[in-house]
């Protein structure tokens, strides 16, 4: 049925879902229709539709498909070349239409050289239209098949910049190229499998199924992945049909050729008094491989030992007035007696006044004295993490993904990285180094050169969010050289936090309550889940509301197990929002999960750019139309660099979200005057004491901890091995370091 658009009613930008009223002339009415990326311009267009009652708003068409339908009509004629073509305007289509009647669109698309004889049209004109003519035909097709499998505008455009005028070809050969776009995954580039000709037993389509569900284990943290982990997630991605026994072997079969063919990477190793077996997207492997080459690499280089360091030392001790515990000065030794150390300990134990001594003593040495050696470079994972390891050391310290130019094109990354600076005859010490995944620390070392390296970090907080456990992997290799501080400093302050935190991996659940630490149970029987759930959400918020209005509380922040349900991430950020910075007759900017923007809200930017980092926070300054009337928004954000603004539209505002709540996953690196927290026995995939762990030590002054009951702390605190990761890392930092061993007493 031939439609025109009348006006919209909303639109998703992010999934492309719509819905807009339409004029149908063969039935004389406006209908609701319902779809994806429904046309809202003034062209008539024929519809493919599903007629659907809807329960309050009564009959709607449910749109599956639609063409341009251009009639005879001098004013349908005119319309469409004024919105279709660029450098026609209502005057110019009006000659072209006065000169070829309702040929002229045919003249516009197979010979439009006739154009130069219509008044006004130039040659320059002209190549804007030809132009113009060129893309809507060269991109027809593509936008034909694309939109009726429910693909967005802005992931069809994505596509374009990737695959540019060969992109419907390709697509067509094999539509699985798709899964290597941002925001396309297997299953749906598996919408058009049908319509490209691919059959369910297809190698393309098994390839395709065998790479995203190694994509998928990356996700959860795993470098490889093992055969039964990898046909299972496989078999829900393929339905083949047949007998469980058959579809496993296809399936294996399919995986097997591509080992042979090297398109995924496959490691068999006795590891641990086991027989480990992995599979890996190569750049996975290669990456674990060089990231222990390169630590070995390090490790191997003779460090020439310091005549006065015992002195120095003493002298740091009385420029500080402080007292170094053995363990510490054990640390500062091994510093200057290896080339590469990781240290670690619990909050309180002197980590930062470690990195401030090593750094002093180094200067000293190699930067003020007689070698000449560059300063020391100070880097953290995230924005947060490097301001505060500046202010406490006094030194500057950035990101790790900001030395090395990372993440900051999103097309060109690449090309950015080439940009950075070598990190060369220097001392490189980085912070929170749990935080750091396989992929970022691999290329942070292939940028390091004749430098001595030091890893800091808290083997006790949760490892990285994507894939990787360094920090785990290099203590537990039993090959490097570790530092471990031993003391809490913090204890003679009484600081219940630091006691309870370093308490906890003794397994003490018995937490001790004072000013600084207070623990609250919901523990009244008869309530659902739920119903808990909101009761403890309840108590967060108060909590939040009174610890900000404390003057002595700077920064306060709620941290959640998980982000939906009662005292989640949405929930307890929408109410605190409602109260602290209420609506009131402003202008607000709709965000993701129905999350919506005010000027005034607390805010974290959650994508890596030049100036601003995932986890940077920060403030909306402004929410105004532009000159298309859309809606932005504009944020300043406190970053290690110093005051930063960030513009936000539609297009963008998936890369911001308020931060009155967030993940503990989030929370790291960072510490807060207060912070007030939850964990329930309804979170049973939370129940690790790494995460406990991890949201408790971000208080400063004080922490607040809300619990269904203390059998819940007790089962938490005792299940202290959350599950490892599946990395060969460890492994082969010891088969390189006993291959160089070898190799030594073969010299000797």
């Amino acid at each position: 049925m031939r439609g025109k658009f009348t006006y919209k009613i909303m639109q998703n930008e992010e999934t492309g879902y719509c819905v807009c009223r339409y004029h149908f002339d063969e039935i004389g009415q406006d209908i609701t229709c319902i779809g994806f990326n429904l046309p809202m311009n003034k062209i008539t267009y024929d519809f493919d539709y599903e007629e659907v009652q809807h329960p309050k708003y009564g009959r709607q068409f449910k749109i599956v498909g639609y063409a341009e339908s251009i009639g005879k009509d001098k004013n349908e004629l005119v319309e469409y070349m004024t919105l279709t073509y660029d450098g026609i305007g209502k005057k110019t289509a009006e000659r072209i239409y006065a000169k070829f009647g309702d040929s002229c669109i045919d003249v516009i698309e197979q010979n439009p050289v006739k154009l130069l004889t219509v008044s006004r049209i130039s040659n320059y004109m002209l190549d804007k239209i030809l132009a113009s003519v060129k893309k809507k035909n060269q991109y027809k097709d593509l936008y034909m098949l694309l939109l009726k499998h429910d693909f967005s505008n802005k992931l069809i455009e994505r596509i374009i910049r990737v695959y540019h005028e060969r992109a419907y070809e390709l697509i067509k050969e094999d539509p699985y190229i798709l899964c290597d776009i941002k925001g396309i995954d297997f299953r749906k580039a598996d919408q058009l499998r049908e319509e490209c000709g691919i059959g369910l037993t297809d190698p393309q389509r098994l390839s395709a199924a065998v790479i995203q569900s190694l994509k998928d284990d990356t996700i959860n943290g795993n470098s490889g992945t093992t055969k039964e982990i990898l046909l299972e997630t496989m078999s829900r991605y393929l339905f083949l049909p047949g007998s469980c026994q058959d579809t496993r072997k296809i399936m294996w079969n399919a995986v097997v050729k591509m080992i042979r063919n090297e398109q995924i990477s496959y490691r068999k190793v006795f590891f641990q008094n086991d027989i480990v077996q992995y599979m890996y997207l190569k750049y996975m492997a290669e990456a674990e491989i060089q990231f222990a080459s390169s630590v070995v690499s390090l490790m191997q280089k003779p460090c020439e030992p310091v005549a006065d360091l015992e002195r120095m030392i003493q002298t740091q001790e009385a420029a500080l007035g402080i007292q170094l515990d053995e363990s510490q000065r054990e640390a500062i030794r091994s510093c200057f007696s290896n080339n590469f150390l990781l240290i670690t300990g619990g909050p309180g134990m002197g980590k930062t006044t470690i990195v401030n001594m090593i750094c002093a003593i180094y200067e000293q040495l190699y930067v003020y004295g007689k070698q000449a050696m560059n300063e020391p470079e100070l880097l953290a994972p995230t924005g947060r993490a490097a301001r505060r390891l500046s202010e406490l050391s006094g030194r500057e310290a950035s990101t790790i993904h900001s030395r090395l130019h990372l993440g900051i094109q999103e097309q060109d990354s690449n090309a950015a990285e080439e940009e950075a600076e070598p990190i060369k005859n220097t001392l490189l010490i980085v912070d929170e180094f749990s935080m750091v995944d396989l992929l970022l620390g691999c290329k942070l070392l292939s940028h390091v050169e004749n430098s001595k390296v030091v890893f800091v970090g808290d083997e006790n907080q949760l490892p990285s969010v994507n894939a990787g456990q360094l920090l785990y992997d290099l203590i537990s290799c039993g090959c490097v050289p570790v530092a471990r501080l031993k003391t809490t400093h913090r204890q003679e302050k009484g600081s219940s936090i630091c006691l309870n935190a370093n308490g906890m991996q003794n397994g003490i659940y018995d937490l001790i309550e004072d000013q600084d630490f207070r623990i609250s149970c919901a523990d009244e029987p008869g309530l659902t889940d739920m119903e808990r759930l909101q009761t403890i959400e309840d108590a967060m918020i108060k909590e939040y509301l009174s610890c900000r209005d404390s003057s002595e509380l700077e920064n306060v922040v709620c941290l959640c197990p998980y982000k939906k349900y009662p005292a989640g991430v949405y929930s307890v950020n929408r109410r605190i929002q409602d109260i602290v910075n209420p609506l009131e007759g402003r202008m607000e900017m709709k965000g993701m999960h129905e999350t919506v923007f005010r000027v005034g809200d607390h805010v974290m930017h959650l994508k890596n750019e030049e100036d601003t980092m995932n986890g940077d926070l920060g403030i909306v300054k402004k929410i105004y139309k532009d000159s298309d009337n859309g809606i932005m928004m504009d944020v300043e954000y406190d970053t290690y660099i110093g005051p930063v603004n960030m513009s936000y539209t539609s297009a963008n505002i998936e890369d911001v979200t308020l931060a009155y709540a967030m993940t503990v996953h989030k929370s790291q690196g960072s510490e807060y005057d207060a912070v007030i927290t939850c964990i329930t026995g309804f979170h049973k995939p939370m129940l690790y004491l790494n995460i406990l762990y991890t949201a408790i030590t971000r208080g400063k002054k004080r922490v607040y901890l809300h619990t269904d009951t203390k059998d819940t702390i007790k089962t938490v605190v005792l299940n202290k091995d959350m599950k490892r990761r599946n990395s060969l890392v460890a492994y082969n930092i010891r088969t390189l370091c006993e291959e160089n061993y070898k190799q030594m007493r073969l010299a000797l």
